[in-house]
């Protein structure tokens, strides 16, 4: 896999989902991982190329949230991740998204 490092939002994140994909099905298959018991944790050599991703991309947390989101649930169809994924990850994403205060969570 190559990215560069001078890229849009928009290409940005598709190159963080195609990443963020391969590497869990990469995971998924190498560890044998049942149905329904992944929880989010990426060994520690995928964290590290996601993290450099991030950083190389300017992406924000909202940004990565969001693509991680994405690609998990189109895997969740052949492949079944844990719902404590989904909840943990909704709850990034509300937490990272600028609300107006008559929308605000108290």
């Amino acid at each position: 896999m190559a990215f560069g490092s001078e890229k849009n939002v928009q290409v940005a994140t598709q190159e963080y989902k195609y990443l963020v994909r391969n590497l869990l099905l990469h995971q998924l298959e190498k560890e044998k991982i049942e149905p329904y018991f992944w929880k989010g944790e990426f060994d520690p050599l995928a964290q590290t190329l996601m993290r450099q991703h991030v950083a190389q991309s300017n992406l924000t947390p909202t940004d990565q949230s969001l693509a991680e989101f994405a690609e998990f649930v189109d895997i969740h169809y052949d492949h079944p991740l844990s719902f404590t994924l989904f909840k943990d990850l909704m709850e990034q994403i509300i937490h990272t998204l600028p609300l107006s205060n008559s929308y605000q969570v108290h």
